[in-house]
């Protein structure tokens, strides 16, 4: 149902279930961490009325912190992580995420539990009053992609868009619906071989996403 992508990593697609609506993917050194894409994978659609709220932990993983949410008609956010004081905020929507400095081999746990609609709404319009929206333009430099030139927030949503849209299309070419079933599976080998393809693809052409053709 879930998954994440962070940035030069490979997807991970399977995370811990720790009870019945909460889930948990753990990312090994969290200090090196600077994008992250969360996703919904499209195998089974959230609950009418629900999303899926995500937070981040660091250690001792005592206080977590609330990022955003995904849902059915928004199924994927993209995270700027950056090492300072723990905070987080909305620069031209895109989310940007200030955790503690952290030993460069810490876990950080990645935290999603459904809830109520309304409830993450109101959570994230807190977040907006308690922190202001910060209005000035993002630029994103030495990312890896396009030929690592400056990237505007712009170029960051559009290659995430492109990426994304990707990962579903290939992904759904590989989904069956076994026998006795009433969904259909996507064998999870899938998203290694997505990934492999895709990073060479951005290798041989930087800039592939920005033409107006399929990724």
């Amino acid at each position: 149902m879930f998954g994440c992508i962070v940035a030069g990593r490979l997807v991970q697609a399977t995370p811990q279930m720790v009870s019945e609506n909460k889930y948990m993917f753990l990312l090994e050194n969290g200090s090196s961490i600077n994008h992250l894409v969360v996703f919904l994978t499209g195998q089974t659609p959230l609950p009418q009325g629900y999303g899926a709220g995500i937070y981040f932990g660091w250690p001792p993983y005592s206080d977590w912190k609330f990022l955003g949410f995904i849902s059915n008609e928004k199924p994927s956010v993209v995270f700027k992580v950056g090492q300072s004081s723990p905070s987080v905020h909305v620069n031209h929507g895109l989310v940007e995420v200030e955790m503690a400095s952290a030993e460069p081999n810490v876990t950080v746990q990645l935290g999603i539990s459904l809830e109520l609609l309304s409830t993450l709404e109101a959570q994230v319009q807190q977040k907006k009053v308690a922190a202001g929206v910060n209005s000035g333009a993002l630029v994103v430099a030495n990312s890896g992609i396009g030929g690592g030139s400056g990237l505007s927030m712009a170029d960051m949503a559009k290659f995430a868009t492109k990426t994304l849209q990707n990962l579903r299309d290939y992904a759904l070419s590989f989904a069956v619906k076994p026998a006795g079933a009433n969904v259909e599976a996507i064998p999870t080998d899938t998203f290694t071989k997505w990934y492999n393809s895709y990073a060479a693809k951005c290798q041989k052409d930087p800039d592939f996403w920005r033409k107006d053709v399929q990724a």
